[in-house]
């Protein structure tokens, strides 16, 4: 006895057990009603859209990936965390640094010092940090500029970094944000009109949570009521359609629940929500209508007593419902094989859904016939909602054998026609049973056999091979919910910034032996890069930034190392104030030496002090240009020292040539040609406002790791996909560089590498689930030729849906690399 035969054993007293015991029944499932609707919303509300590999059992590169990616974590907290962005744009496109930009960027620091619990924000990074205009310079060096300026100067990107914590008080820190954006935008009251605009991780985290929310709204308003109209026209009784009614609801129910449950032991991926509301109305519909459809044949057709009629449907379409939900639950268990925790969660929860389905549609259906039949035995319609049409005559089947008579047509009434011999051997001789288009299109299918099976292969031939061709993509913008705020923001920001620029490689470098601030350091991460650079012929960079890669060139510890005592970010206050002192402790006759000074030093640097003050740069004191001035006549060099003031101030590009170096280089020849009072006077002039201190901080990790910046054009795309498979297989040897220890990571390269790991389970799995689910059918239907025939059928299916995605969204952005699975 196979297990269909056990199950048609078990069926009477499965039904009469439901009857007697359908108050437990009831019980139960209301007591799961009010359980979902209280923590159903829960989930939702604790969804997340992080992914994280589960790592026992990864291959090598995805260990050494998630390595980089803690080491990163730890080191770069302010590059590696993610981040609350905003854009503060001028309305008139004009240059976006000027004095109501700063003060904007002071409240913004303010309210993120003041703010409570400590820890969740990790500081503000903006412009300033690095540079801020003078007199001389009112525009930055290009790689300052690279950073934080976007849409041709006329807008600034200013970032508050945020402990991964918070999302835990997700919608408290938000609201935290916007509220200091708004505080700080009272400072931009001016005639100069000024926007600012709030997106990034943290923006996009909530409005990922509203919109997860909103979808399954939809599936809920918009989609039930279609279900719930088409089995309406199937039954056409508004009686039975309480049966579908009950069991869909407490379907949908019953899967937040479980969502909920699943959440409780690891973190619920923001698709997960959306997938199992839509997998738990196309199964609940489809379960409700396998078993009420067979209910309506023995009833309505063949005149089947209410009572016996349940138990038979029970034992036909109940058993199809269960082999059915069987198979499709070992279809998502199969997600569990992936070691990824989104795949798991969904996995699960769908998998527990379907199930939970199936266990709803035995109970409750059966409970509610048994419990009224009456009610429901009167309640059933004869036919479907084309009962009275004439059948078209190209699928009209022709009577069988010797029969000469036409399949016989009543137009008006009934739509009756003759069945063909075969169909009539499987009909009861003595109820007859009316044959209505389904069955009609059946046996034209059947009849045409071999023009559907050539048909159908045509269609492989030509959609199928562009499976193989799929081009899947990473990038976030594939799974933006259209019309919210920060996914507009994210949309504008990769256009005028580009999806490396948010996106970076992070080349994170250590030093084997020493510090990494040294020369001979510099020059191994020269040698590294350029190896780096020949690696990447086939992925366009967009730019690079390192402390020994400035503004397109490669510099030396030697040349920052000057430049950090130039450039420390105070913009030569130190230096004024040693100046003070020295003139201070120098002056005997105060007035009449000041006076002969502050006339020598006229003559000498008139026209470094007399030009017009740029707009927006505050105008120096009369005492700091003394200082100056007095600086430098004290090395007897004052025409060289303003000559070289003057020329930084006429050729502001030229100053920072190539970048760092060229300035400290200057520097330098300064320093040593002359006297270092020429510097000190320099430096006191306030021409020049860097920060390589906070620079190197921020690039520097206890003085044995740095980071590299690398900005691809495409980080997503299959050039940046083949670099990072061949980086992993050692594409770049770690022996040719003793000196260095070296790691690739960033949201980029570790959401690839979670997409290669991934798709290269893809075909174990198909086979794993295609092969249990074929032994499923078998141990359910005794039969190979039906296993066999469902793993073609399915094959076929899943060929031609990719097939068709890939011939959409290969050549456009892309297929999302969740979607296969």
């Amino acid at each position: 006895m196979g297990v269909r035969g056990l199950w048609v054993q078990f069926t009477p007293f499965f039904v009469d057990s439901l009857k007697e015991h359908r108050h437990i029944v009831a019980s139960f499932w209301g007591v799961i009603v009010i359980l979902g609707l209280h923590f159903g919303p829960i989930a939702l509300e604790n969804i997340t859209s992080d992914i994280r590999v589960i790592t026992s059992g990864t291959d090598t590169y995805m260990q050494e990936s998630l390595r980089a990616a803690d080491e990163l974590l730890e080191m770069f907290p302010r590059l590696a965390s993610e981040k609350a962005l905003i854009r503060l744009s001028r309305d008139d496109k004009g240059f976006v640094v000027n004095d109501q930009a700063a003060t904007f960027v002071e409240s913004i620091q303010e309210s993120v010092s003041n703010f409570r619990p400590e820890g969740l924000l990790l500081g503000v990074s903006s412009i300033y940090d690095y540079w801020k205009p003078t007199w001389a310079f009112s525009e930055p060096p290009g790689f300052i500029k690279d950073l934080f300026i976007i849409n041709q100067g006329s807008a600034m990107i200013i970032t508050i970094t945020l402990n991964m914590s918070y999302t835990d008080q997700l919608e408290y820190v938000s609201d935290a944000v916007k509220a200091m954006v708004t505080h700080a935008e009272t400072q931009l009251l001016s005639p100069v009109r000024m926007t600012a605009t709030v997106g990034g991780d943290l923006m996009m985290r909530q409005d990922l949570s509203v919109a997860v929310q909103a979808d399954i709204a939809i599936v809920h308003s918009l989609t039930l009521p279609i279900a719930m109209a088409m089995l309406a026209v199937f039954f056409r009784s508004i009686k039975i359609m309480l049966v579908p009614a009950i069991t869909i609801t407490l379907s949908l129910i019953t899967a937040t629940l479980i969502a909920y449950t699943v959440s409780l032991f690891m973190p619920l991926h923001y698709l997960v929500p959306g997938l199992v509301a839509s997998i738990t109305m196309a199964c609940s519909v489809d379960y409700s209508l396998f078993f009420l459809a067979r209910l309506k044949d023995e009833v309505a057709d063949k005149q089947t007593p209410i009572l016996k009629a349940i138990k038979i449907s029970t034992e036909n379409a109940g058993y199809t419902v269960m082999t059915s939900g069987l198979g499709l639950s070992l279809g998502f268990v199969s997600l569990c094989l992936f070691p990824i925790d989104a795949m798991v969660c969904a996995g699960i929860s769908c998998a527990a859904s379907i199930m939970a389905i199936v266990f709803i549609n035995l109970t409750v259906i059966p409970t509610m016939i048994c419990t009224w039949p009456q009610f429901f035995e009167k309640s059933w319609t004869k036919g479907d909602c084309f009962n009275g049409w004439q059948l078209p005559s190209i699928i009209r089947p022709e009577v069988a054998g010797d029969e000469k008579e036409p399949a016989h047509d009543v137009n008006g009434n009934n739509g009756h026609f003759n069945p063909p011999e075969p169909l009539k051997n499987t009909m009861s001789q003595s109820e007859p049973r009316e044959i209505l288009w389904w069955d009609a299109f059946g046996w034209w299918v059947i009849k045409q056999k071999y023009l559907i099976i050539i048909g159908g292969c045509v269609l492989a031939l030509v959609v199928c091979p562009a499976t193989l061709s799929t081009v899947y993509t990473s990038s976030p913008q594939v799974i933006f919910p259209n019309g919210y705020p920060s996914m507009n923001f994210a949309r504008e920001l990769i256009d005028s910034y580009g999806e490396g620029m948010i996106w970076p490689t992070l080349l994170l470098l250590k030093s084997k032996e020493g510090s990494v601030l040294s020369d001979d350091f510099f020059r191994a991460s020269e040698r590294l890069l350029r190896r780096v650079n020949e690696t990447m012929s086939n992925a366009e960079v967009q730019s690079v930034i390192g402390l020994m890669y400035l503004d397109g060139g490669y510099t030396r510890w030697s040349d920052l190392e000057v430049m950090v005592d130039f450039a420390n970010g105070d913009c030569g206050a130190k230096e004024r104030s040693v100046l003070r002192n020295q003139m201070a402790s120098s002056i005997t006759d105060t007035a009449h030496v000041a006076a002969e000074l502050a006339s020598t030093a006229g003559n000498a640097i008139q026209g470094v002090l007399s030009g017009p003050t740029p707009n927006g740069v505050p105008q120096e004191d009369q005492v700091a240009k003394l200082a100056g001035a007095f600086g430098a006549l004290l090395g007897q060099a004052a025409r060289k020292g303003s000559d070289s003031i003057q020329h930084a101030r006429a050729h502001p590009a030229d100053a920072i040539e190539p970048g760092v170096r060229g300035i400290s280089k200057s520097v330098g020849d300064v320093a040593s040609s002359l006297q270092r009072e020429i510097v000190l006077g320099a430096k006191a002039t306030g021409a020049l406002c860097l920060d390589i201190e906070a620079m190197i901080s921020q690039y520097v990790y206890d003085n044995r790791s740095t980071v590299v910046l690398i900005s691809m054009l495409h980080p997503f795309g299959n050039e940046m996909e083949s670099w990072l498979r061949e980086f992993y297989a050692g594409s770049i040897v770690a022996s040719d560089f003793p000196e260095i220890t070296f790691s690739i990571s960033g949201f980029g390269p570790n959401y690839l590498s979670m997409q290669m790991y991934t798709l290269s389970w893809f075909l174990s799995v198909i086979f794993i689930t295609g092969s249990a689910i074929s032994v499923v059918l078998f141990l359910s239907y005794s039969s190979v030729v039906i296993a066999i025939r469902s793993a073609l059928t399915n094959l076929f299916s899943i060929s031609f849906v990719f097939g068709v995605l890939s011939l959409i969204y290969s050549d456009t952005v892309g297929v999302t690399w969740l979607v296969p699975i």
